[in-house]
């Protein structure tokens, strides 16, 4: 069975897409979701572990947020598609996006800046209070 593509081009002669053509296309996000579930595993176990935010309270944020996905994705799917724009369907909403993004990135690097000296006050009371480390002698050859 191969895919067609006529429904989405609207042409009566459709052009067959081989399985080899959508694994290819299908393959590349997989190395995404991958590095997805990494940063996302890291975040639980930061922030249960470090922050000692219940287990529980995280997989609520986790879970509000997939929620939250399964509404807004298909909504802006529904709208970008019936944007009608001399730049085009999607390039509206791209742009729109840039500050948005930049200004959340940026404050993510403002948080990590702030407290940069808090944590190198935090690394050198430990360096202070560190005891040298002595090295352990068999009992059987104290004499």
């Amino acid at each position: 069975m191969s895919v067609t593509n006529a429904d989405t081009v609207g042409l009566s002669s459709a052009r067959r897409i081989s399985w080899l053509e959508v694994f290819s296309y299908a393959l590349p996000p997989v190395g995404a979701g991958y590095m997805f579930c990494l940063v996302t595993l890291y975040t639980m176990k930061f922030s249960t572990d470090v922050l000692l935010i219940a287990p529980a309270l995280m997989g609520t944020i986790y879970g509000i947020s997939r929620f939250w996905d399964a509404i807004s994705d298909p909504l802006v799917g529904y709208l970008s598609d019936k944007t009608k724009t001399p730049m085009g369907r999607r390039r509206p909403w791209l742009l729109g996006a840039v500050l948005p993004a930049m200004l959340a990135r940026g404050e993510g690097y403002l948080v990590q800046m702030a407290s940069a000296a808090g944590l190198l006050n935090q690394i050198g009371d430990a360096a202070m209070r560190a005891q040298p480390v002595k090295p352990s002698t068999p009992t059987s050859m104290v004499s």
